[in-house]
């Protein structure tokens, strides 16, 4: 083959795959939405953004694009946040398909979201890219991996990026898909995309799937195993799609890297713990322990994704390689001014009530992964009165009434707190202003 011949197919696979992705999201909108429907939302996600990439304070004017918004839900619910903080600024939109846009403004519009605009096309278009301006915030969930190169449509929204913005990126983790693309393989080699219709495709894959054998892999995968059944649109996206492949959390690294580009954090790093994901692990042997111990925080993240094999996504916040700290630090010192955000509670009295000792063991459930953590009562006093409006200094003046506690000893519960809630990414902070 000529180096000329071999350009053009690649080229045509190129374009081909391009084609078949779009036919997708054009006939099997997703995800599926009611347009007609309400949309919930909180503040928590935008405090997230705020605390892992502005140090806590967003900037004015925010410009936010999610590439690959879809049928809405993830760029209605930032416009909503929005408005809801009275935060001015737009979120831009863009997507592929017509149906998914379409489904997406009708959206918008019954809730009459009015910071919001929509655009059709591919953000590694060159040419579209370069009529929407620069961010401070870039979503792109469920996309990149869908891409023929990933790296470059990275790259390409990089480029989008304000020199002190960031992004929040999701992508397949490999271990959690475990079945997954053996399925895929089989199915693409009975009735290969672009020979045979969707809908021929889709029907013909739904009766097999039900005919897997226990031996099958994927059915030893609790999120996968009942894929009979899943919606239309979930059983093809899963099953079916023409271009998808999963990330480590060192490859993950190592693309970023390739960008110039840093990871903030994985949220929620609990999932990535190994002594909140791995029970029993804290009394294994002392060498072992050691050892986990004194890993880089990124290759404790990796061990964990390999050793539990239940991670199926990966969502992390990234910047500049060159930035500086983007994450507001927690501050203890005796001004106490930083004001602190519980997304939701971490105890409840019900737990208080079962733990017949000083701590209380909880346990959370992240998709399927389960994770167990231990953290002292005391923490419940200081948990009940964070309201998103009190500083530090003032939540403990409001627990010296009805205590003797001094700041040190509540230095050190709050410490206790944040470092759980952080791990379970319900926690913000924020400057007082």
């Amino acid at each position: 083959m000529t180096l000329v011949t071999g350009s053009l197919l690649c080229l045509f696979t190129v374009v081909l795959c391009q084609s078949l992705v779009k036919d997708q999201y054009e006939r099997l909108p997703y995800p599926p939405v009611d347009p007609s429907g309400q949309l919930d939302t909180s503040e928590h996600r935008l405090l997230m953004i705020s605390h892992y990439l502005f140090n806590g304070i967003l900037p004015s004017n925010f410009r936010v694009l999610v590439a690959g918004g879809g049928t809405g839900r993830q760029p209605l619910s930032l416009a909503a946040e929005m408005i809801k903080a009275d935060l001015n600024g737009e979120v831009v939109s863009i997507d592929i398909s017509e149906a998914s846009t379409r489904l997406a403004e009708e959206w918008a519009n019954n809730l009459g979201l009015t910071n919001i605009r929509f655009a059709i096309g591919s953000f590694i278009n060159q040419t579209f890219i370069d009529s929407l301006g620069s961010f401070d915030y870039i979503e792109c969930s469920g996309v990149l991996h869908h891409l023929q190169d990933p790296v470059q449509g990275l790259q390409a929204l990089r480029g989008l990026l304000k020199p002190h913005g960031g992004m929040g990126i999701m992508v397949y983790g490999r271990y959690g898909r475990n079945g997954v693309y053996e399925i895929q393989d089989a199915f693409r080699r009975l009735l290969p995309p672009g020979d045979t219709d969707m809908e021929t495709r889709l029907q013909q894959s739904r009766e097999l799937f039900t005919l897997l054998p226990k031996s099958a892999l994927v059915k030893k995968n609790v999120r996968f195993a009942s894929g009979d059944r899943f919606d239309d649109e979930e059983f093809f996206d899963a099953f079916l799609h023409t271009q998808d492949r999963s990330y480590t959390v060192p490859e993950c690294i190592d693309w970023l890297n390739r960008v110039g580009m840093k990871a903030v954090e994985f949220i929620p790093p609990a999932i990535y713990d190994p002594f909140y994901t791995i029970p029993g692990l804290k009394h294994a042997h002392s060498d072992v322990v050691q050892k986990i111990n004194e890993m880089e925080k990124y290759q404790k993240y990796a061990f964990v994704e390999s050793f539990t094999s239940d991670i199926s996504k990966h969502y992390f916040f990234a910047v500049d390689s060159h930035r500086s700290e983007s994450t507001i630090q927690l501050q203890l010192g005796s001004s106490g001014s930083q004001i602190p955000c519980l997304d939701q509670p971490i105890i409840s009295e019900e737990d208080l009530q079962k733990s017949r000792s000083d701590r209380v063991a909880l346990k959370f459930s992240f998709e399927t992964i389960p994770v167990q953590i231990e953290i002292s009562k005391s923490t419940f006093a200081i948990q009940s009165l964070i309201d998103c409006q009190r500083s530090l200094r003032s939540i403990y003046k409001e627990l010296k009434k009805t205590t003797d506690i001094s700041w040190r000893d509540f230095s050190t519960q709050f410490q206790e707190l944040y470092d759980v809630a952080s791990s379970l990414s319900v926690i913000s902070l924020r400057p007082s202003p």
